[in-house]
């Protein structure tokens, strides 16, 4: 079998992984999905239109197997998309 042409000119490569995940702050809590994560960022989908203050700090959460989580602190630094 041939090898596969990769032509993605990028230094890191992405590893798709689908894991439960929730932004939360203060009392509130929303899932979401995430779309992208890097060392950098990341980009989320939420359920419903985000209404809560961009400047704020706010955590994620990935809920990964065996009660392991992986917490974040992010804030808004793009617009949203609608």
């Amino acid at each position: 079998m041939p090898p596969i042409e990769n032509n993605d000119n990028s230094q890191y490569h992405r590893i798709f992984y689908k894991a439960e995940a929730t932004l939360s702050s203060d009392e509130k809590i929303w899932p979401c999905e995430i779309t992208d994560l890097s060392l950098k960022g990341c980009l989320l989908r939420l359920e419903l239109p985000w209404e809560e203050n961009l400047e704020k700090i706010y955590t994620l959460t990935l809920h990964l197997p065996e009660q392991s989580n992986i917490k974040m602190a992010l804030t808004a630094t793009h617009g949203l998309m609608l």
